[in-house]
């Protein structure tokens, strides 16, 4: 009834939009334009003839003004309605209109093609509380409607739950959370689900997949997720996405090897006629051209702060010596190479240790705001300057 309503004010408000347009009508004559100057100078006559009666206006000024304001009337085009004339329409006037009712009369249509075609006419309309009622269905579309069932039924409201529905509820919860961008409200969802479960390995292997997929949102691996996906292979050392996660930490890490030794074992429990069988080659491959790459590339001078607080053991000449050629030469190599961000955390540590504060608040500006490293060596240098 209310869609039917809806409709029929939508009709309403294109009719009164295209009446105008359909059948056009002659407006009154409007003052616009020279005649509007005109009454303008109208009125400024009898404001000078008031203030020639009232003494303020001399006469021989009263005159000369009168003077002026005439010959600005007689300056005025004869022709007041020349204005209103509206350039040259190389389309009639009935044809534009007509398009342009034939183009609104295609939208309504089409719009209302695709809701009979996509769309549910025939679906009863549902207040708050039987939206709700619907949505205890978990196949239903009403996705707002089932997120906050599923709040109300791990709140007060769902006390009569046993722990197996109540853990189910929590993962489908956190899910949707995630789904509907609200990351956190998901993360808090599931460590009520590990609660409730502390021994599920699945479950810890789901908490720590979704913990690290939104930590490298932000480019780093976070240690919860560790955690997590660690508990994970702990209570079941052999659970699939425990080792997948924990293979792709272990690739964030550099640590190629583990990873494929995890990715290998993975592998001999799914069967090559298995979708998943291609997605774990086509993984295991991609790291080994990591580790390949990894393998081959330069080395990368510079020195530690490793190795700048051992040379305090040397005699002096040779310890400044050796420090201030490693770190130039690592300085000099950053100059070519601006987006090594490791090197610049190298160098902002020996600058550290040197006491070169002011290099190394430079070093550290090249970093992103993302790296690992950034905040700790802020954290150093602001102690120490302080100091």
């Amino acid at each position: 009834m209310i869609f039917a309503l809806m409709a029929l004010v939508c009709l309403a408000s294109l009719a009164l939009i295209l009446r105008p347009l359909l059948f056009e009508r002659k407006s009154p004559t409007r003052m616009i334009g020279a005649e509007k100057s005109l009454q303008v100078y109208r009125d400024q006559l009898e404001e000078i003839d008031r203030d020639q009666d009232r003494g303020v206006l001399p006469s021989d000024q009263a005159e000369a003004a009168r003077l002026e304001v005439k010959r600005r009337m007689l300056a005025l085009p004869g022709d007041f309605d020349s204005d209103l004339k509206a350039p040259p329409s190389r389309i009639p006037a009935w044809i534009a209109n007509l398009g342009m009712a034939l183009g609104m009369a295609v939208l309504i249509l089409t719009s209302l093609a695709l809701y009979m075609r996509f769309g549910q006419p025939s679906l009863p309309a549902l207040g708050y509380e039987a939206r709700l009622e619907a949505a205890a269905d978990p196949q239903t579309s009403d996705h707002a409607a089932r997120l906050r069932y599923l709040e109300r039924q791990l709140g007060d409201a769902g006390q009569a739950l046993d722990d197996e529905q109540r853990l189910e509820m929590s993962r489908e919860l956190a899910r949707r959370y995630v789904v509907g961008d609200e990351p956190i409200k998901g993360l808090e969802a599931m460590r009520l689900a590990t609660q409730i479960a502390p021994d599920n390995a699945d479950l810890w292997a789901e908490f720590g997949e979704m913990i690290f997929s939104l930590g490298m949102a932000q480019g780093v691996v976070p240690p919860a997720a560790r955690q997590a996906v660690g508990r994970s292979l702990q209570l079941d050392p052999g659970n699939p996405r425990g080792l997948f996660i924990s293979a792709l930490i272990l690739t964030e890490d550099q640590r190629f090897d583990q990873a494929l030794g995890l990715l290998a074992t993975l592998r001999k429990q799914v069967p090559d006629d298995q979708p998943l069988s291609l997605a774990l080659d086509q993984r295991i491959a991609t790291i080994r051209q990591l580790a390949k790459e990894a393998s081959e590339a330069p080395d990368q001078p510079g020195p530690t702060a490793e190795d700048v607080v051992a040379a305090q053991d040397m005699s002096a000449q040779d310890r400044n010596a050796m420090i201030e050629g490693m770190v130039q030469r690592l300085a000099d190599r950053l100059a070519d190479e601006s987006e090594d961000f490791d090197g610049w955390a190298r160098l902002a540590n020996a600058y550290l240790v040197l006491k070169r504060f002011e290099d190394a608040r430079a070093a550290i500006a090249k970093l992103p705001d993302d790296h690992a490293q950034r905040a700790d060596l802020l954290a150093r240098l602001d102690a120490a300057e302080r100091n």
